[in-house]
């Protein structure tokens, strides 16, 4: 299974015109047979809501493992995908956040809020401004948020 995989991988590599050394693409085999259930049967690319699109392995990772995403591996592969010029460190951000929101206020006391647009088309999360909620200007992100 782990030599399909690693075809996967490398021809996902020659469709980008991009190369990765052995050893780096053996670890992030070794971290997909670790973390994930079973190695995937394909490779995604990320999309936000502009239509900007992300490359690279970590796309895969994390839309695998969402919500449960361990970091280590994570950064481990982003660190593989940046040798290999795939991260663009905005997108990035934006989508670590989605995946990763419910995560971070898994054990948290957690509100509903009210989604208000702002004048430049993204979304504010917050309850009428209050000091005490978070406020993000971000598209598309989940409208639950933990008290600050």
């Amino acid at each position: 299974m782990a030599e399909n995989f690693r075809l996967l991988l490398l021809e996902h590599l020659q469709c980008e015109n991009r190369t990765c050394s052995d050893e780096d693409l053996q670890t992030v085999i070794n971290i997909f047979e670790k973390y994930t259930k079973e190695y995937p049967k394909q490779l995604y690319d990320l999309e936000d809501a502009y239509k900007h699109i992300s490359i690279g392995f970590y796309c895969t990772f994390i839309r695998e493992n969402r919500h449960e995403t361990e970091p280590i591996p994570l950064f481990k592969i982003l660190e593989i995908d940046s040798n290999i010029g795939w991260v663009d460190q905005e997108h990035l951000e934006n989508t670590i956040f989605y995946y990763k929101a419910t995560k971070i206020i898994k054990d948290e006391k957690v509100n509903y809020v009210k989604v208000y647009i702002c004048c430049n088309g993204l979304f504010r999360i917050g309850r009428n401004g209050a000091s005490s909620d978070l406020i993000v200007c971000q598209p598309l992100l989940p409208v639950l948020i933990s008290r600050m």
